[in-house]
């Protein structure tokens, strides 16, 4: 480990370690905290790094700062009767992954003392519209159709974050929707810089959006490809004739690997093809399935890399971008507080937050 990273890993557990102390009641609202020079010593820290993970803490409502006083424990969000909602996509439209931020989402809400409530959008609505819903102080919504949206809801005059990629224009006739998502470019430029470092130059991008049609539900897959060209511009290599798009979207989520690997059959023969960054990881075992079925010897395979770090892509195999699931929920739940309790103020905010790379036993 790094030092960076072992740094890292002592600023989470300065913040596990409050936020447990002021869950069991060993700290309460009003207490304050031990000493700078005490957290310091304790989890050995600098003085910057045990000031930002306060600070930190301190967005997220769980602490407050007296000028020339101190640092104490917040008031807790349930004391004052709030709530936050989560909102989810109908089920046709919900991957696996909605349950990590679902998670992700409720423990930081609960962090900060507060409540959740989670809900599918159709049944939301009918219980905003019945005004079955208790007292609300924000909702997140789970999606990036704009059908879904915080008017339909009558949360007009809440707090609302979305998950979607591109931000929102501010517009005082509106209210303000913060937005969250993963750093989708980003991602898709580290996984062809993985690849480069490996060795590999003409890396091919096998994505699950067609060249007309990206659709909400595979706008991702067409921003990791815009992330893989950016990589290839910087090795200075053509990208001509090096990606492989389906003739159209996947029916399903379940149907993601089968369109894959009708897309990956052209890649066949390619032999100056020697690493190929997947959407995700059901397009990499597609692939995988086209090069197996067609009797191509693993020494002549090409690299893959996917995305999303499925823990059965491959029996495990395979090198991935694990998605920010859980930290999408986190920032989510943080934004919300942040404007409930009007510590967060100002124009609508947008968080992209990044991915991280698990490098495993390549495939080929």
């Amino acid at each position: 480990m790094t030092r960076r990273r072992a740094a890292l890993a002592r600023r989470r557990a300065l913040a596990d370690h409050l936020r447990t102390l002021c869950a069991s009641g060993d700290l309460r609202p009003g207490d304050p905290l031990p000493t700078m020079r005490e957290l310091q010593e304790l989890f050995h820290l600098s003085p910057t790094s045990v000031e930002a993970e306060l600070a930190h803490l301190a967005a997220e409502g769980l602490l407050r700062t007296v000028p020339r006083v101190g640092i104490f424990v917040n008031e807790p969000v349930a004391q004052r009767g709030l709530a936050f909602l989560m909102v989810t996509p109908p089920p046709r439209l919900r991957t696996r992954y909605w349950e990590r931020v679902r998670l992700g989402f409720e423990e930081r809400i609960t962090h900060v003392g507060g409540s959740s409530l989670v809900g599918e959008y159709s049944v939301i609505l009918h219980q905003a519209s019945q005004g079955m819903l208790p007292p609300l102080a924000g909702a997140f919504l789970v999606t990036s159709d704009p059908a879904m949206n915080p008017t339909a809801l009558k949360m007009d005059d809440l707090p609302v974050v979305r998950l979607s990629p591109e931000a929102t224009v501010a517009s005082p006739s509106e209210p303000i929707v913060d937005t969250v998502y993963m750093d989708d470019v980003d991602g898709g430029r580290r996984a062809a810089r993985w690849l480069a470092q490996q060795g590999h130059r003409r890396i091919a991008f096998l994505g699950l959006h067609t060249s007309r049609e990206l659709g909400l539900a595979y706008r991702w897959s067409a921003l990791r490809e815009q992330g893989w060209r950016q990589a290839m511009s910087e090795l200075g290599e053509p990208v001509a004739g090096l990606v492989f798009l389906p003739r159209k979207l996947p029916e399903t989520f379940s149907r993601e690997m089968e369109t894959a690997a009708a897309a990956a059959k052209s890649i066949l023969g390619r032999a100056d093809i020697t690493a190929v960054v997947c959407a995700n990881d059901d397009t990499a075992m597609g692939l995988r399935n086209v090069l197996e079925e067609s009797g191509v010897p693993p020494a002549n395979r090409p690299s893959l890399i996917g995305f999303d770090d499925a823990a059965s892509a491959d029996g495990g195999t395979l090198t991935s971008m694990r998605l920010p699931w859980e930290d999408i929920g986190r920032k989510a739940a943080e934004l919300l507080f942040g404007r409930a309790s009007g510590r967060l103020i100002g124009p609508p905010q947008h968080h992209e937050l990044p991915m991280t790379l698990v490098s495993r036993i390549m495939i080929g």
